[in-house]
């Protein structure tokens, strides 16, 4: 009798705690399906070059020619495993941390992040030195710039 008493007091008190767990507001993760692009750009006085890359394509354009490569699912896995680390509204107040492209010592570079209801803009930075908190991303990005650059195929607009 003992026994089936605590037996319900215990139930009563699981199903309190819960619903108080479901009443709580959840912290929203970044999921993969919430990103929907990244773009790259990086200009100086020779010129623009803008990356754009979604779950399909990587393509970058610039004055002379744009090139695409097709995106595998472990590229764009690996993108949005750099972006899920960010913290999104705060990176547009992080601060470069050198200056070079003041005085034309660098290409003046950022990081734009779509998701389905916002775009997230970082501020500029010299080309080669991000913000610590985007070296992953800003890595990830570089490597698939160069695979355009290496191999990528002319983009034909329809």
């Amino acid at each position: 009798m003992k026994h089936q008493l605590i037996m319900k007091q215990i139930t009563v008190l699981l199903l309190l705690v819960l619903s108080a767990v479901q009443c709580y507001p959840q912290k929203k993760k970044m999921t993969k399906e919430s990103v929907t692009s990244i773009e790259f750009e990086m200009f100086g006085r020779r010129g623009k070059t803008e990356i754009s890359i979604n779950k399909q394509f990587a393509i970058s354009t610039s004055r002379s020619e744009k090139k695409f490569v097709t995106m595998t699912t472990v590229q764009w896995n690996e993108l949005l495993s750099a972006v899920s680390k960010l913290n999104l509204a705060g990176i547009g107040k992080l601060t470069a941390p050198t200056k070079r492209r003041e005085v034309d010592g660098a290409l003046h570079c950022r990081i734009f992040i779509s998701t389905k209801n916002k775009k997230y803009e970082t501020q500029y930075f010299d080309s080669g030195i991000p913000m610590k908190e985007l070296k992953p991303l800003y890595d990830k990005i570089e490597a698939i710039r160069f695979a355009i650059n290496d191999g990528g195929e002319a983009w034909k607009d329809e």
